[in-house]
C-alpha cells in the first residue's frame, strides 16, 4: 500500500493496532519510519524497540558517582549497589568500562567500591556536563570503536541526560539503565528518563542488560553472573 506522502514504489504503510497509527516506511534502509497522526508526519526511530545489545559492540560509561554527590541523590545507596553489580558483571563479560568524574576537586572521587567493581583505578576528569563535551572523553570513546553505550550514573537530568542526547546525536546506540541512574529529586529523575527514552535511548535494567549480553545459559560466565545478582 503506497503512501500519499512518498513515492508509492519506495514506501509502505502499516497499521499499528496498539497505537492506532499508520507507519510509513519511507526509508527502510535507515529504519526511520514516518508516523502519520492527523496527516501530520513526525520522524521517530522505532528500531530501538527491537534493538539488542551485543558484547562485541558494547562499552559502559559510569558517570559521576562521586562520594560528595551520592549522599544527596535519591536512593543513592541503592543506585550505587546496582552500579557495583553491573560493573562486576560487565568486567566478567569483558565489556570495557569508563568512569568519569565531574570537578573532582569539589565533588571528590568516585565511590571506591566502583573502582573495585570495575577492576581499575583510572578515571576521566570533566567540567562539561555532557561527557561528550570533554575532548579527552570523546576521543577515548571514539578510539574504543564501540557503537553501543551502556549508561549509568548521576545526575539523571543533568550529566547523564546531556551525555545520552549527545551520544544519540552522534549515532551511538544508547542503553540507559533506569535502576542505575538517579537525581536529587525523584521528579527530575523520572522526567529525564522519559525524555531520554523519547529521544531514542533504550531504557532497561542492569540485570536485563547482563543477561542480554550473555544470550544463553550456556555462556561460560552464566553461573558467575547468576550468583552475582542473587
Amino acid at each position: 500500500m503506497g503512501c500519499s506522502y512518498c513515492m508509492p514504489s519506495t514506501s509502505f504503510l502499516f497499521y499499528n493496532i496498539c497505537s492506532a497509527k499508520f507507519l510509513c516506511y519511507s526509508n527502510l534502509k535507515s529504519g526511520i519510519p514516518l508516523i502519520i497522526t492527523n496527516r501530520v508526519p513526525h520522524y521517530v526511530n522505532l528500531w530501538r524497540y527491537f534493538m539488542k545489545i551485543r558484547q562485541q559492540h558494547a562499552i559502559a560509561l559510569a558517570i559521576d558517582e562521586q562520594e560528595r554527590l551520592l549522599p544527596a541523590i535519591h536512593n543513592g545507596e541503592e543506585v550505587l549497589q546496582h552500579t557495583e553489580l553491573l560493573l562486576k558483571g560487565l568486567r566478567l563479560l569483558d565489556v570495557p568500562i569508563l568512569i568519569t568524574q565531574q570537578y573532582t576537586k569539589g565533588l571528590g572521587m568516585s565511590a571506591p567500591s566502583l573502582f573495585t567493581a570495575a577492576g581499575t583505578d583510572s578515571w576521566l576528569e570533566k567540567r562539561t556536563f555532557s561527557c561528550l563535551g570533554d575532548e579527552i572523553i570523546r576521543k577515548t570513546l571514539q578510539d574504543a570503536h564501540k557503537k553501543q553505550v551502556i549508561i549509568c550514573g548521576v545526575e539523571a537530568h543533568i550529566c547523564v541526560e546531556q551525555t545520552v542526547l549527545d551520544l544519540l546525536h552522534l549515532g551511538y546506540e544508547v542503553f540507559l539503565l533506569a535502576d542505575c541512574v538517579s537525581s536529587r529529586k525523584p521528579s527530575d529523575q523520572e522526567t529525564a528518563i522519559r525524555r531520554m527514552e523519547q529521544a531514542g535511548a533504550v531504557v532497561t535494567s542492569y540485570e536485563a542488560i547482563l543477561f542480554e549480553l550473555m544470550e544463553t545459559s550456556m555462556h561460560p560466565k552464566f553461573k558467575e553472573i547468576s550468583a552475582l545478582i542473587k
